[in-house]
C-alpha cells in the first residue's frame, strides 16, 4: 500500500480533479431530472388550466427553465 501511495503521489492533482468531476457528475445526474420535472409539471398545469378555461401554458416560465437546462447541459 505504501508503494502504491508513493507511486500515485505524482498524480495527486490529477486524482483530486478526477474526484471533483466525479462528484459534480453525480450532482448533475440528480439536478437534471428535477429541472425537467419542473417543466413537465408546468406544462401539465397549463393544459389543465386551459381545459378549465384558464390562461393555458406559461411559456415564459418554461423558456426560463429550459434556459437553465441549457446551461446545465453545456456545463456537463
Amino acid at each position: 500500500m505504501k508503494r502504491l501511495i508513493k507511486y500515485l503521489n505524482q498524480y495527486k492533482w490529477t486524482l483530486i480533479i478526477s474526484i471533483i468531476f466525479a462528484m459534480a457528475s453525480a450532482i448533475f445526474a440528480i439536478i437534471g431530472p428535477k429541472i425537467l420535472g419542473k417543466v413537465t409539471t408546468k406544462i401539465f398545469e397549463g393544459i389543465m388550466s386551459k381545459i378549465m378555461g384558464g390562461a393555458g401554458i406559461d411559456f415564459v416560465y418554461i423558456s426560463h427553465i429550459m434556459f437553465i437546462l441549457l446551461v446545465y447541459i453545456s456545463s456537463v
